[in-house]
């Protein structure tokens, strides 16, 4: 909380309050207050961002049974919908944001243009088989080049082989979401095409 330039303080053990450049936000939590119990909320204050003025606060969200995040505009006020984590393309225009759906094996990932808060992209944060949903590969170190958002990707099965002794540890390989000609996102490469 030292890192709010206006100030964030806990104003009880379960209100959490963050000063912005011209006023404040008050994020209460709710019963029950044990981080993933179904039905309550809880609040974190993660970081600020100098450069583009951001604020980055953990949510919680028992209720919809998502971890998760915002993001609050210190020069508006504005709070936009993000994850846990959050990548900005370099000309802070759009990002990306990783979150945790309940009951789901690896995260999500959601790409939002910043100005608008609207929604370009979700999908799984990793690479699934088409048929049966089973997870090819989780994607990590989620960051912008240009228009396309980078992850690194290690498939699973390398991740398994590693854990028998002599095998080696798995490799990551480079994955790229981009915008393609038909207006899509897509991941490439594509595990599941041949």
């Amino acid at each position: 909380m030292k890192t709010a330039p206006h100030g964030a303080r806990r104003l009880g053990k379960h209100t959490l309050q963050v000063s912005w450049l011209h006023g404040t936000k008050t994020f209460v939590e709710k019963k029950p207050y044990n981080i993933g119990e179904i039905g309550g909320i809880n609040w974190a204050y993660c970081g600020y961002n100098a450069a583009l003025k951001m604020h980055l606060l953990w949510k919680n969200d028992g209720d919809v049974e998502v971890n998760g995040g915002v993001l609050l505009d210190d020069a508006t006020g504005t709070l936009l919908p993000a994850g846990y984590t959050v990548a900005f393309s370099a000309d802070g225009m759009y990002y990306a944001a990783r979150y945790q759906p309940g009951g789901q094996d690896g995260d999500s990932v959601v790409v939002y243009d910043r100005k608008t808060g609207a929604k370009l992209w979700n999908g799984y944060g990793g690479a699934t088989t088409g048929k049966n949903g089973n997870v090819l590969a989780q994607f990590d170190n989620y960051r912008w080049s240009g228009d396309a958002l980078l992850a690194d990707g290690t498939l699973v099965a390398d991740e398994i082989a590693a854990t028998t002794p002599g095998n080696p540890k798995p490799k990551t390989q480079l994955f790229t979401l981009s915008r393609q000609a038909n207006g899509k996102w897509e991941w490439s490469p594509n595990l599941n095409k041949k």
